[in-house]
């Protein structure tokens, strides 16, 4: 008797994943005993954070010194919504600490409590994600467990200002999870609405999250929908509000001038940037060492990247080749690759956002299916050997990976205790690194540790004479300290590299007004102020020489607009009653 052919359904492709070995236990649901285990081995990591405080990178100018989050109010959710804050516009992510602060005001652990609670919910998210796709407990168990754990965790939970990562990954997740819904219920469409509104949510967090619109269509592939019409049709407005975000971003970054231009680089050598660290992202989640919170860019060797770059271009070649060799085979390994550089594109450097080549928090969201794939074939091949021998000791391998990457953890979550001990850290590793001399040395400051903060801005000038912060930093240093000559002259240094610096501008502006000079005083305060419109610090010192040159009016104008874009700053509401009764 022949074979009878095997019928397909119209629109779907021939090729379907390797067949995973389903258990009826399995399609009951997950345990809840997983879940339990989950939610605590994830704790027990990341519970050192909880006693951590501010870092000072990024968290000053995001919690501590920002005005829009000071006030839980509609006015301030109206801004938060409508403008470009610190050359990003994430409106979610703010508003989000706008919430906390009406809580926890500056207390951090409460900020830390909130992340790890994030955390938490996208652990879970993972595993549901996860077992959708596989239907096996096993491999969504373990899934979410590295995902959980890894190392490579540490920067989004444990830094308050990296919130943006949890809050858009959880939204991410929910999308993929909605979408998978959609595509496996009889393309019931409220579930692509669903899938839509988290979308919206996501790119409100982070535009990362533009990078939903390849997956989605890759999960089209994998699930054997055909490439049609009306896929791409259903798609379209994902696609606009990721243009349109996407346009913003690049506007915000570019009038901040947050994508660094930098000519020692040409495209070809960051193309090789990017092949190098779509590699190490693969092989610090399997093998997390030397592990750093900031990743600095190569120094050039006679005029060129050094070799290991051009190394790793080859070594993607060769992978990308095999990937689409897979797909004679099945869908799986172009799938999981497919995600997990369709995810980590946008900061694999070939568009150079930022100071840093490389960023630990940039693999949240792509270990996913890297992680997925793993254990999918490994499951698999102890599925083959039928023997509970070989299931037990895999088990025990994999828990005794996983404890190793709680240990880890532990001790990477007490780097970010505060400012010192991060940049400490970074240069333990890397001495040649002048960011973070400048970074640490702008913590000395804040302690009025002036003797170490010097040390190290030097430093930072020594190994990177055109870095405008170290001299900007110094400024305030001398100024605190009565020397006014020195103060200019490393203000004059920073606004010669940099001369749209406001916070230099800002000093220059003070220094001038105290040498008597209230005419070059003036022009600082308007250009820092044309700068840096929310400049509130500006506005007041701006309002001290309007008074001094006896323009009340507009002294009172610029103290009300001081207050305005920050209440709580006192030095605005003293020098106002000042000049009321001077006006009296």
């Amino acid at each position: 008797m022949k074979n009878k052919p095997n019928k397909q359904k119209p629109g779907q492709d021939k090729r379907v994943i390797k067949k995973i070995p389903v258990k009826k236990k399995d399609d009951a649901g997950i345990p809840f005993y997983y879940v339990a285990i989950l939610l605590a081995v994830t704790c027990i990591a990341f519970y050192p954070c909880i006693s951590n405080g501010f870092t000072g990178w990024d968290e000053q100018p995001y919690i501590v010194n920002n005005p829009l989050i000071k006030h839980l109010s509609i006015e301030n959710t109206k801004r938060i919504f409508s403008e470009v804050y610190l050359a990003n516009y994430q409106p979610l992510h703010l508003f989000s600490y706008m919430v906390e602060y009406h809580f926890f005001g500056l207390k951090a652990s409460g900020y830390h409590w909130v992340s790890l609670f994030m955390h938490l919910v996208n652990v879970l998210l993972v595993l549901w994600f996860t077992k959708i796709i596989s239907k096996n407990n096993y491999i969504s168990f373990f899934t979410a467990l590295l995902f959980a754990v890894t190392p490579l965790r540490v920067e989004s939970v444990a830094w308050a200002a990296e919130r943006k990562d949890l809050l858009y990954s959880m939204f991410f997740f929910a999308a993929l999870i909605s979408y998978l819904f959609y595509l496996r219920g009889n393309r019931n469409r409220k579930y692509l609405v669903y899938t839509f509104l988290f979308f919206i949510l996501s790119v409100f967090s982070k535009t990362m999250a533009v990078s939903l619109v390849p997956v989605l269509f890759l999960l089209d592939y994998f699930n054997n929908r055909k490439f049609s019409g009306k896929v791409i049709l259903e798609k379209i407005p994902f696609i606009v509000i990721a243009f349109v975000m996407g346009i913003i971003s690049v506007k915000a970054s570019s009038a901040a001038e947050s994508i660094d231009a930098n000519s020692y680089f040409s495209f070809t050598d960051r193309i090789f940037f990017a092949c190098q660290n779509l590699l190490m992202y693969a092989g610090k989640l399997i093998l997390p060492v030397n592990l750093s919170s900031y990743y600095a860019y190569p120094f050039l060797e006679n005029g060129h990247i050094p070799l290991s770059y051009y190394i790793s271009g080859i070594g993607v070649i060769i992978l990308a080749i095999l990937v689409l060799w897979s797909m004679k085979k099945g869908k799986l390994i172009f799938f999981c690759t497919g995600y997990f550089v369709s995810t980590v594109a946008l900061v694999l450097m070939l568009i150079p956002v930022g100071p840093t080549i490389f960023s630990e928090r940039y693999s949240y969201v792509p270990s996913v299916m890297f992680y997925f794939l793993i254990l999918f074939y490994l499951f698999n091949y102890v599925a083959k050997q039928n023997s509970k021998q070989s299931k037990i000791v895999t088990s025990v391998v994999l828990v005794a990976c996983s404890l190793i990457f709680v240990q880890i953890t532990r001790q990477r979550c007490t780097i970010w205790k505060d400012g010192i001990t991060l940049w400490s850290d970074v240069l333990k590793n890397d001495d040649k690194n002048p960011h973070a001399y400048n970074n640490r040395g702008f913590e000395y400051k804040l302690l009025n540790e002036n003797g170490l903060a010097i040390s190290d801005l030097n430093n930072a000038i020594k190994l990177k004479q055109d870095y405008p912060e170290p001299y900007s930093s110094l400024c305030d240093i001398y100024g605190s300290m009565g020397k006014f000559d020195s103060a200019l002259y490393f203000a004059n240094k920073a606004l010669a590299i940099k001369p749209d610096m406001p916070q230099a501008l800002n000093n220059r502006g003070i220094l001038r007004a105290m040498r008597n000079n209230p005419d070059s005083a003036l022009m600082d305060f308007n250009h820092a102020i044309q700068v840096q419109p929310d400049m509130y610090e500006a506005y007041t010192n701006r309002g001290i020489l309007f008074r001094s040159k006896g323009n009340i009016d507009a002294a009172l104008q610029d103290f009300d607009r001081s207050i305005m874009l920050n209440p709580d700053f006192a030095k605005a509401f003293q020098q106002k009653e000042i000049t009321l009764k001077n006006k009296k």
